[in-house]
């Protein structure tokens, strides 16, 4: 799989896509394209996983 990280936020985020190539081109994902969000809570207990419609 090529993706491509958007943002990483140390200890907080990290949001990737596959919608473009590790090169920044537009890509042709297969099946579809994604873009996600994985958020760390300042929680002590395990990080609770989130899930958050995209527009």
């Amino acid at each position: 799989m090529d993706a491509c990280f958007l943002a990483v936020d140390e200890l907080e985020r990290i949001v990737f896509t596959n919608a473009i190539t590790s090169a920044w081109r537009p890509a042709n994902p297969d099946p579809v394209a994604m873009t996600a969000t994985i958020s760390a809570t300042g929680r002590r207990s395990p990080t609770r996983p989130t899930r958050s419609p995209s527009g």
